[in-house]
């Protein structure tokens, strides 16, 4: 398929300021075969108006409005359910991107490839902070991938899928609403976790990952962004717990006690969760760490 159509879809609630820039960034893409799917989650400013004027003047912009609030990960659900393209892209709408998104992460999707993804820059006011050094390797395998995100920490990999491609039916089989979990986590609330589970998923799936330095995706830092709480640390640890243990269950007594050592470093007592689920877990835990104190 040589000029496949690709879905940019745009959860919105509430960004009457931010989503403007947000639109045209989309508009102004250099791949032009692309449609915009905007779900305005029943804001109460005066975003729905803004959207009203954007749809006029562009026909590649689909509109459409939640009856009530149903929360960020059922507004996802819904801008992925309109959408009719092969591939597809979540721009979230207080984000933006560089003008050869689509061109530069499209060109270098193939059969083999789970996601793209783009480098990362951090609005802030006046700066522009990189917070993606995986960008210093052009692909990695799925395995090493997962490895890296569940257990080591080293590249910095997103939980935002804001930062990727993806194929517009991996997206619909990989959206979770909820993640199971002992200590009755709602998921649904914040969207942390159900992010995360879509990368872990669709790399599940095929061979590898792709990044692509060429495309930039923009995230803004400010004061109501998802990105600036702490609270959500449980959802993502959960929503790797879920995976880990239904996909990966080799991995499971590394991850445990590589969140036990986290704990006790933080010194967050509170947020055991549940993983350390009973006494065999809790002395294995113990012995592991005697033993990595006295290695070092």
């Amino acid at each position: 398929m040589n000029n496949p159509l690709v879905s940019i879809l745009i959860p919105v609630y509430n960004r009457e300021a931010l989503v403007v820039e947000t639109i045209k960034s989309a508009l102004n893409q250099t791949y032009k075969n692309t449609e915009i799917i905007i779900v305005d989650n029943c804001s109460t400013d005066n975003t729905w108006s803004v959207l009203q004027g954007f749809s006029k003047k562009d026909d590649r912009i689909k509109i459409f409005q939640n009856a009530e609030n149903v929360g960020p990960v059922l507004n996802w659900k819904r801008c992925i359910d309109e959408a009719k393209g092969v591939y597809a892209k979540i721009l979230f709408s207080d984000d933006l991107i560089s003008e050869n998104f689509i061109e530069e992460t499209l060109a270098v999707f193939d059969e083999e490839t789970a996601f793209v993804l783009s480098k990362i820059r951090e609005l802030n006011g006046e700066n522009v902070n990189n917070i993606s050094p995986y960008e210093n390797k052009k692909s990695y395998k799925s395995s090493d991938y997962l490895d890296d995100v569940l257990l080591n920490y080293n590249y910095g990999f997103p939980v935002s899928p804001g930062a990727a491609l993806f194929r517009l039916q991996d997206l619909k089989k990989s959206l979770w609403i909820n993640i199971p979990n002992a200590i009755n986590l709602d998921f649904k609330i914040y969207g942390a976790g159900n992010d995360l589970l879509l990368f872990l998923l669709a790399a599940k799936w095929y061979n590898k990952i792709v990044v692509t330095n060429k495309a930039t995706a923009f995230f803004r830092f400010h004061l109501g962004s998802f990105s600036v709480s702490n609270k959500l640390i449980a959802y993502y640890d959960f929503s790797k717990y879920y995976y880990i243990n239904n996909y990966l269950p080799s991995k499971l007594s590394k991850f445990k006690t590589n969140l036990f050592l986290n704990i006790l470093s933080s010194k967050k007592k509170n947020i055991v969760y549940q993983l350390i689920d009973n006494r065999i877990d809790f002395v294995f835990l113990i012995h592991r760490l005697i033993r990595k104190i006295r290695r070092n």
